[in-house]
């Protein structure tokens, strides 16, 4: 007997409003504490005081070393940025298997088969993690194709393809599989992507259109230390999966509204 689908229509309110705190709210957050130096911001070190609260958070979490460049300083945070992606990795990956069930309606014993549990998250997790260094030179050359420099400034170079590589192949791959998998052959043969898909595909295409664009900041002569390569692609990076994750929501929202009013 085959299930039909019903479409994002089908998602609990409760299961959409964790897809909104996760992407909307918990991984934008991580990311931005994770990956920004707050302390940069004030280097005479007079904060404003409705933001001391968050620059101290920040140092902690960062750990924070004074004196050191900002381009070595995001090499540092990428330890950090390794963490809130493994995490939201786990997370998504059983909320996408959550939906699959719900869009093809599904009942609750069959429902309760596919909650994955912790250890069951953890398995995938570290299974995905050991393809990061083949996701890393696939990022790699991607990047030195589109003319990033390597000889004269290689170290940046690196830890962008290791931004990206964490903020945009990882969580893909982690939740479709490399290709040809079967989540691919749907999204190159399909009409369309459905909405669990978006919300993995849409953040990391963000990722890249946003390194790209904001690799222009490196023409400007104004001598300011963000623009010491590779600080604005890799603000451009994190700017794009936030704006992705925004994006693919509004568009899953919209199509479940859609759902339910349609006759």
């Amino acid at each position: 007997m085959h299930h039909k689908h019903t479409g994002p229509g089908a998602w609990p309110a409760l299961h959409v409003l964790q897809l909104v705190l996760s992407l909307g709210v918990l991984q934008p957050t991580l990311l931005i504490i994770s990956i920004v130096d707050f302390t940069r911001l004030w280097p005479d070190g007079v904060v404003p005081w409705g933001l001391r609260s968050l620059v101290s958070f920040s140092s902690m979490l960062r750990r924070t070393r004074s004196g050191v460049s900002l381009a070595w300083d995001l090499t540092l945070a990428l330890q950090n940025v390794l963490l809130v992606q493994l995490w939201t990795g786990a997370r998504l990956s059983a909320w996408v298997k959550m939906a699959e069930g719900y869009e093809l309606g599904e009942g609750t014993a069959a429902l309760r088969k596919r909650r994955l549990s912790t250890r069951e998250q953890l398995e995938g997790i570290v299974m995905t993690s050991a393809t990061f260094p083949f996701l890393w030179l696939v990022a790699l050359a991607l990047i030195l194709l589109a003319g990033a420099p390597l000889e004269s400034a290689w170290g940046g170079t690196a830890a962008l393809a290791a931004y990206l590589g964490l903020l945009s192949l990882f969580p893909v791959v982690h939740i479709m599989g490399f290709p040809p998998s079967a989540a691919w052959y749907r999204v190159l043969t399909s009409d369309g992507m459905l909405s669990r898909e978006l919300i993995v595909l849409v953040p990391a295409m963000g990722a890249w259109l946003g390194a790209w664009l904001t690799s222009g900041a490196l023409a400007l002569d104004w001598g300011r230390e963000w623009q010491a390569w590779p600080a604005p692609s890799v603000y451009g990076a994190l700017a794009g999966v936030i704006m992705g994750n925004f994006i693919a929501l509004t568009i899953c929202l919209l199509r479940a509204t859609a759902a339910r009013t349609s006759p």
